[in-house]
């Protein structure tokens, strides 16, 4: 097993998470990543500029299948590794072993599909998935061992250097007039994402262990939950085709017109679970976790605020801003705001309980849910249209907010385990042997 093996490396101090301050790292984290979300937009309005429309249509077609395989081929890797390595269980030396191992496949996964495709399929849009999804990979795999040690600092300097460093590549490169935007596009995406890798390496530490000598371990071995918890997150993204084959077109563009809104809400929740669950698995016991981070909840209040006034303003806000012809999208977006202000409740919940090892409950209440959503999309869509699919939306996430919640309930009420032992409250579990539990 892949943290079982005492290869060359360091650990990363447990405590250390503790002592910083969780709402500066979200929000830290959070500012972070919006500007390097901005970058990532005008590179991608450049590139649209100077293409076609159905030629930078196939670009977002293998962005998105790209975006969709490397959550796939992580299968839950990068989140189980970040966990460990802030409980002090994994050596960063296996963990460059692990991402290394994952990144080799991904290299002869693709190189394999390509060929295939060139005879069959379409070369040029698996090629340039597979392009995404390494790229994406190894800018994601770089930083995580900074995210362990609670370094949002760094990790925003790594996002801000992929970003700027891609942005800077292709002005040159579409200035110098030698080739259009979409190859400026793609020699941007690959030179940001190998220039932050290496400075993601770089500020982790960890350049001499990356470049050492490669032991080839199984990056999946331990992953458990997370793995299915990442492929019921990927499912997720579906539910605007099937919305169209269900629903029709007409129901998918209104549905994507404001499904994406929600997303700076959102973005704030999912930097706070970023930051807080090296926090979380650093700390002796859930009620210590507990004790940690409640302090920041207020981020996750104040979103929810936001989600309820955007709810409340629906009906006069998508007229505004879309016109007239999008009137009958005001419902949807009040049900995706109250949707997504379920989200921001669940995020915590979901980062508490993965962090201190009931990362399989976690898994199979989100894939449970999300396939009811699904299916949920599927049988609404052809009475109720887009508004079908966003109540289901809700009602899904209802469902897995009431799972989460009985679970953190488990978790906080009955005295912590180690191993098959069980220990008093507040003992601190042993950093060889594990957290309380690894399952419900």
């Amino acid at each position: 097993m892949l943290t079982g093996r005492l290869l060359a490396g360091r650990r990363i101090p447990p405590t250390l998470a503790g002592r910083r301050s969780l709402t500066g790292q979200a929000l830290s984290l959070a500012a972070s990543t919006a500007i390097s979300q901005v970058l990532y937009a005008v590179l991608l309005a450049g590139a649209a500029r100077g293409s076609a429309p159905a030629a930078f249509g196939e670009t977002v077609k293998a962005i998105g299948l790209g975006t969709f395989l490397a959550g796939v081929l992580d299968l839950g890797f990068t989140a189980y590794s970040l966990r460990e390595l802030a409980a002090g269980r994994m050596r960063t030396g296996d963990y460059w072993d692990g991402l290394r191992t994952k990144l080799i496949v991904g290299v002869l996964l693709a190189g394999a599909s390509t060929v295939v495709a060139a005879v069959c399929w379409r070369a040029d849009l698996v090629a340039g998935a597979a392009v995404v999804a390494l790229s994406r990979m190894l800018s994601v795999g770089a930083v995580v061992p900074n995210r362990a040690a609670c370094q949002t600092g760094r990790v925003g300097t790594v996002l801000l250097v992929e970003r700027s460093a891609a942005l800077a590549v292709f002005v040159a490169v579409t200035t110098a007039g030698s080739a259009g935007s979409l190859v400026a596009f793609w020699c941007a995406l690959v030179t940001g994402a190998v220039l932050g890798g290496g400075v993601g390496v770089a500020l982790s530490g960890g350049g001499r262990e990356f470049l050492a000598s490669w032991r080839p371990v199984n990056p999946w071995s331990a992953v458990g939950g997370y793995g299915t918890f990442t492929l019921a997150v990927n499912l997720g993204a579906l539910d605007t085709v099937v919305l169209g084959i269900a629903g029709g077109s007409a129901h998918a563009g209104m549905y994507g017109a404001v499904s994406r809104w929600t997303q700076p809400v959102q973005l704030l929740s999912q930097s706070y679970g970023a930051a807080a669950a090296p926090v979380i698995a650093a700390a002796g016991s859930a009620r210590e976790a507990v004790r940690r981070t409640r302090g920041s909840l207020w981020l996750i209040g104040v979103g929810v605020a936001v989600c309820a006034l955007l709810a409340a303003g629906a009906g006069r806000l998508v007229p505004v801003l879309l016109g007239e012809g999008y009137r009958d999208a005001a419902p949807v977006l009040a049900l995706l705001s109250a949707s997504a202000a379920v989200v921001l409740v669940n995020q915590p919940l979901v980062a508490l309980l993965q962090a201190r090892g009931y990362d399989r409950l976690v898994g199979r209440a989100t894939m449970t849910a999300v396939l009811a959503y699904l299916c949920g999309v599927w049988a609404l869509a052809g009475s109720w249209g887009a508004d079908g699919a966003a109540l289901a939306s809700l009602l899904a996430q209802g469902a897995l907010m009431t799972t989460l919640a009985f679970g953190v309930a488990v978790l906080l009420l009955r005295p912590p385990e180690v191993g098959n032992r069980t220990v008093p409250a507040g003992t601190p579990a042993s950093p060889e042997t594990g957290q309380e539990r690894t399952s419900l």
